[in-house]
Order: structure tokens, then sequence, then C-alpha cells
């Protein structure tokens, strides 16, 4: 007969946050307290069992239970302390190994070891703390917006032939072409500085900060203020360019983000070069 192991936990406040930053490396206190106030006191109390090819979550106090088959389960992920199960990619339950006992802690790893080592995949790159802000808008849309850069040029040199017609003298036509770069320098910062502004304050809080994963594949998006992941396969992007300052990942045409090289380590970076080389 198969070995059932069996842990029991209460869902309360502590164990929400220590869940959701073992699942995504952040805990928005505002975002779980609301959460927590809205769990039944009858939903808290958890009993898992663990066997050789599935787990049984009953909610103790309601008698009720649900059974999960590992190979069926969307991802298992194994952290520095706890395993993760995710049912669907925003739907998890997340057991401590300090859950178990030593001997029951070795037997559930050997069990589980094919399935995280199948779903987890390597993590290339992290950027922990990305934030959409105005020195990253203006990375990006002076790339998005390029085409208008060619249009102010083309209409300096334009003027530059019409005062060469109209005007002989040489000094007027060097200060004709002086007077317009200037202007040009001056109404692109304020263009694009006045862009960010409008991009940041039109975007919802819950979308400014996230912890980002680049994976062989793909990058996961982990809201902090909403604490929601997603995935985007690098073939799902609608373009990704390596730039001067940084990798811009279009989701589409004038939607995006943007990495400055700065925000990964040397051998992070190697990586990713390599991967994305075929994406670009």
């Amino acid at each position: 007969m198969e070995d059932i192991i069996k842990i029991k936990y209460r869902l309360d406040f502590n164990r929400l946050k220590d869940t959701y930053m073992s699942a995504y490396g952040a805990a928005s206190d505002e975002y779980l307290r609301e959460f927590d106030g809205s769990i039944a006191d009858s939903t808290r109390n958890i009993e898992a069992e663990f066997d050789n090819e599935k787990v049984v979550i009953k909610i103790i106090d309601k008698n009720e239970k649900n059974t999960y088959f590992y190979n069926e389960i969307f991802k298992i992920k194994k952290e520095k302390d706890s395993y993760l199960f995710f049912i669907s990619k925003i739907q998890f339950f997340y057991f401590k190994f300090s859950d178990f006992s030593s001997e029951d802690l070795a037997k559930i790893d050997i069990i589980l070891k094919e399935f995280y080592e199948k779903t987890q995949g390597e993590i290339l790159a992290a950027v922990e703390n990305y934030e959409l802000n105005e020195e990253r808008v203006i990375a990006a849309s002076k790339i998005i917006y390029k085409n208008l850069n060619i249009v102010f040029l083309l209409l300096g040199i334009i003027l530059t032939i019409l005062h060469q017609i109209m005007y002989r003298s040489m000094l007027v036509n060097v200060l004709t072409i002086v007077l317009y770069t200037v202007f040009i320098l001056f109404f692109l910062k304020f263009y694009y500085k006045s862009m960010g502004k409008r991009i940041i304050k039109s975007t919802n809080k819950n979308f400014l900060y996230a912890r980002i994963l680049f994976y062989k594949d793909k990058i996961e998006v982990i809201s902090k203020r909403k604490m929601g992941l997603s995935e985007i396969y690098y073939n799902e992007f609608y373009k990704i360019k390596k730039t001067k300052k940084g990798y811009l990942f279009l989701t589409q045409k004038y939607s995006f983000y943007f990495f400055f090289y700065d925000e990964f380590k040397k051998d992070e970076l190697e990586r990713l070069s390599s991967t994305l080389s075929q994406y670009i």
C-alpha cells in the first residue's frame, strides 16, 4: 500500500503573504489585507493528502474535497522553501517545506521531482522591480516614433533648400539650419517628456509595477499591485528590438515593455542575447 502524506495549515494573513512572496516575489499588504478579509473563517483550515499520483485538498470545516492529479496540474514549481501547485495561471496552492516532517519531505520530493523539473523551466534573467516611469517611456517612444524624427529632418532639408533659393546669403542659411536644429531638439525633448507623463497618468496603477522573469520561450509578468501573473511567449510579441539602450518588446504597435541593459547582470544579458537573437 502506498504512503499517504498528510499536512494541515491555516490560511491566515501571514500564510497569504508567504504564499504570494513565494509565487510572485512580491506581496502588496493592501491587496492581501483586502483578500484576507474576504476569506470566510469556515474555509481557512486546510488539509492536504499526497500520494504517488495526486493531492487531495480538503477544507476541514466544510468537509469539502478537491482532487488534483500531478500530471494534470498546469505547473508545479519548487522554490527555496516551498512547493507551488498552479492549478491555473492565477489559482495555486502553497505548501511550505516546514509543513512536512523531514522524512515526509524527502518522500514527497522524490514523487514531485519529475513534475517540477518538467514544468519549471530555467529562469534566464529577472527584473525584480520593473516600473513604467518617464525614463522608460521616453526611451521606448524615441524608438517607436522614430519616423517622427525623420519627418522633422526632411522638413529641415526642405526648408534649407528653400532658403538657399530665396536667400543667397550663406550666413542666413547657416543661421536657419542652426535655429531649426535647436528648435527641433527642444521640441522633441518636450514632446517625449509630455508623452511619458500622459502615458503614466493614463495607465492603471496596477500595471505600473511588476516583477518580470525571462525564460527560454517566454516572459512572466507578475503584477505587484494587482497580484496577478501573465505569460507572453516571444513569438506572440508584435516585435522585439535590440536597441542602443535596451530591449524593446512590443505587444502591439504602440504598447510595450522596455528593459535597460543595466537592469541585468552580465551573465543574464549573455543568456538573453543568445535566446532572443532568433526573435529579433
